[in-house]
């Protein structure tokens, strides 16, 4: 009985790893990251900020097309808004 209780904590653990929020092509705390430095740069005006990101976390590839959309929109805030909703965070 106890093995099959270490197996279900095992089991638990693996679900707990599974990173990505639905529909965020990135882990939660790196989808979130992302988002506070888009708002940091295109809103806030700090500078580089998602250069910055890219070059300390990563994961420019799945998510520089972000970054393009938001560049390119009219309204930056509801760009990095929308995308927020999309992955189902809180936008910044």
């Amino acid at each position: 009985m106890f093995d099959k209780v270490m197996g279900s904590a095992e089991v638990s653990q693996e679900a707990n790893q599974v990173p990505a929020t639905p529909g965020a092509p990135v882990p939660d705390n790196v989808a979130r990251n992302f988002l506070k430095a888009l708002d940091e740069e295109y809103v806030q005006g700090k500078g580089a900020i998602v250069g910055n990101f890219f070059d300390n976390e990563g994961y420019q590839d799945p998510l520089s097309s972000f970054e393009e959309k938001v560049r390119d929109a009219g309204n930056k805030k509801e760009a990095i808004e929308a995308i927020a909703k999309d992955w189902g965070l809180e936008s910044p």
